[in-house]
C-alpha cells in the first residue's frame, strides 16, 4: 500500500475542545513525548511504522511493550507505542493499561516516547496528567491524526499512473 503523508492538529492542553496548530507528523520528531489519537482505521499504526522505520525508532504493539522484556537499547531509542486503546478494551479499570506502560517507562530511565491510542479510549487530562511523570522533560502534548485529504484518497486508492480512474472511483464513492 502507498503511503501517504499525515498532518495532525494539536489538542490544547485543559481544554479537548480548543485545538491548536496543524503541522505534519514529521514535524514532531523534536518532540520528547506526544501521542496521537484518531478514530479506528485512521492510520494511527502505518504512521508509526513510518515514523520509527525513518527516526530508527522502536515500535511495539502495546500489548507486547508492557509484557515482553525489554532490550537494553530502547533507553536511547525513541519508542513507539502502538494502540493503548487495544489493552484497555479488555481491561476492567481502564487506567491499569496505562500504568502498566508508564511503569515500563520508567524502568527504561524514561526514554523518549509516542503513544496512539483511539479517540474514545483516551482519558483526557488523567491520561495526560500521568504519562507527564514518566516523559523525559515532564511534558507530552496530544495531537488528532487529521483525517486524508482528497489529494491523499486519490494517492492511495489509484497512485499516480492511474489518477483518472481513482478520481472517478472517488467520485462515485462520494
Amino acid at each position: 500500500m502507498k503511503f501517504v503523508s499525515r498532518t495532525c492538529t494539536e489538542i490544547c492542553e485543559g481544554n479537548a475542545g480548543d485545538l491548536g496548530t496543524t503541522q505534519a507528523l514529521d514535524e514532531l520528531r523534536g518532540i520528547a513525548a506526544y501521542v496521537l489519537l484518531g478514530p479506528p482505521g485512521a492510520g494511527k499504526s502505518q504512521s508509526f511504522e513510518k515514523e520509527s522505520s525513518e527516526t530508527g525508532g522502536i515500535l511495539r504493539p502495546a500489548r507486547d511493550f508492557v509484557t515482553l522484556k525489554h532490550e537494553p537499547e530502547w533507553q536511547e531509542k525513541t519508542l513507539f507505542i502502538d494502540g493503548l486503546d487495544e489493552i484497555r478494551a479488555g481491561s476492567s479499570d481502564p487506567r491499569h493499561p496505562l500504568d502498566r506502560i508508564r511503569t515500563k517507562l520508567d524502568d527504561l530511565d524514561r526514554p523518549r516516547f509516542r503513544i496512539s491510542c483511539r479517540d474514545v479510549n483516551w482519558l483526557g487530562a488523567n491520561d495526560w496528567e500521568r504519562l507527564k511523570r514518566v516523559s523525559p522533560d515532564g511534558s507530552v502534548r496530544v495531537f488528532r491524526l487529521d483525517p486524508l485529504d482528497e489529494q491523499g484518497i486519490l494517492q492511495i486508492v489509484g497512485g499516480q499512473q492511474q489518477a483518472a480512474l481513482a478520481e472517478d472511483f472517488v467520485n462515485e464513492a462520494h
